[in-house]
């Protein structure tokens, strides 16, 4: 394996975890109370847009 190919499987590895972890964050938002469902979802969609570097809304955590 070469360098470049551990580097690309390294970060194929580090968006797989990201998405997975966006997605049971975001799973777990139906299940609050509904009166702390809005804040926990702003809390997924702006660790998202941390890891992303830019603003991510409901439609863009999807895509990731």
């Amino acid at each position: 394996m070469t360098p470049e190919q551990r580097d690309r499987m390294w970060t194929a590895l580090q968006e797989r975890e990201l998405a997975w972890e966006l997605h049971r964050d975001w799973s777990a938002v139906s299940t609050k109370p509904g009166h702390d469902q809005d804040a926990a979802a702003q809390k997924v969609l702006e660790k998202a847009s941390g890891y992303v570097g830019h603003p991510v809304d409901e439609a863009g955590l999807q895509e990731i």
